[in-house]
């Protein structure tokens, strides 16, 4: 009977510990019912505004699109990079460039020169180059690109050969690979 109660207290005891310790890493996320202004302006996003305890958490890669900060995954270290300022991991990279991937950087920043593109859109047109998907990624991801200011030359670009109302226009550029934001970003920079 006493070596019953010990187990049952014991396996109670992992039960109750395992139940607190899961209900401490729990929380609720409850989409945003308020603005978010940026520079005087609403700022809508296709992906959810939430808030977790009383702190708003944004969707980050938009948000450095509007902010005009460059946000990047970095897949080979596992960490996300906010700015342009990553000389040591990038002489790391650099080093270690395969050919291709060489090769797709230049190829991007050459197609970049002469023409505008949101990022699946190069991306596709590498890998129409013969680029693999990877060395693609990989040109685009480091060719320095400022995807909302692609956006504006892109509008532009549309505006000065065919008329789009303001709607048409945010929805021509999403066809062409621009996020929700980038979109409009453009469509505003391009004086609409």
């Amino acid at each position: 009977m006493k070596k019953q109660f010990i187990r049952g207290f014991i396996v109670g005891a992992i039960i109750f510990g395992s139940l607190t310790a899961f209900a401490a890493t729990s929380y609720e996320a409850v989409t945003a019912s308020f603005p978010i202004l940026i520079n005087g302006k609403t700022w809508s996003s296709d992906k959810p505004v939430v808030v977790i305890e009383g702190s708003t958490y944004l969707p980050l890669k938009a948000l450095g699109d509007v902010l005009n900060v460059k946000v990047n995954w970095n897949n080979d270290l596992r960490q996300v990079e906010i700015g342009d300022d990553f000389s040591v991991e990038e002489t790391v990279e650099s080093k270690s460039e395969t050919i291709g991937q060489k090769n797709a950087i230049k190829k991007a920043e050459s197609y970049l020169s002469f023409m505008a593109f949101s990022y699946d859109g190069l991306v596709s047109q590498l890998e129409f180059e013969g680029f693999s998907r990877e060395e693609a990624i990989y040109g685009v991801d480091h060719c320095g690109a400022n995807w909302n200011e692609q956006a504006v030359k892109k509008a532009k670009s549309y505006l000065s050969f065919s008329s789009f109302s303001r709607k048409s226009l945010i929805e021509q550029l999403e066809f062409g690979g621009f996020t929700h934001e980038q979109a409009i970003y453009g469509v505003e920079g391009a004086g609409y």
